[in-house]
């Protein structure tokens, strides 16, 4: 699960979602950050911002996400087409918040079940090597 409080004190920059895009764009490219994690409401100002930043990995969150089953999907459904408050945005690199995920927890039970011999597990952070597409880096 993240911990969205304690990732300032690691390092991890905290941009603000109002921010324009060229302080945006500023504060992203001088931290150096390489992961994100909007939510989909603001995707379109990270769009604006994103070019010539070191972004690699930008994982895309829908506000009933994590709540699951149909609770979630209603609160989704109701932003996105009743509210409007989702604006329209492409980021083709993007990867739902919920597939990256699941991905993690399958790999963990994978490597579980790899032999004792074997030690090494994938987990998803904003520092871990992650392809575009949602699949970790081998190394």
């Amino acid at each position: 699960m993240l911990r969205w409080v304690s990732m300032a004190p690691l390092g991890t920059p905290v941009v603000p979602p109002v921010y324009c895009r060229n302080a945006k764009h500023h504060q992203l490219d001088d931290s150096g950050a390489e992961a994100i994690v909007v939510l989909e409401n603001f995707a379109q100002t990270l769009e604006k911002a994103i070019d010539g930043t070191r972004l690699r990995v930008v994982l895309i969150s829908g506000a009933g996400d994590l709540l699951g089953g149909p609770r979630g999907l209603l609160v989704n459904f109701v932003l996105r087409y009743v509210r409007r408050a989702v604006p329209p945005w492409r980021l083709p690199q993007a990867v739902r918040l919920n597939r990256a995920l699941s991905l993690g927890r399958a790999s963990r039970r994978s490597s579980s079940r790899r032999s004792s011999r074997t030690t090494s597990a994938a987990t998803y952070s904003a520092t871990s090597p992650v392809t575009p597409n949602g699949f970790p880096v081998s190394r």
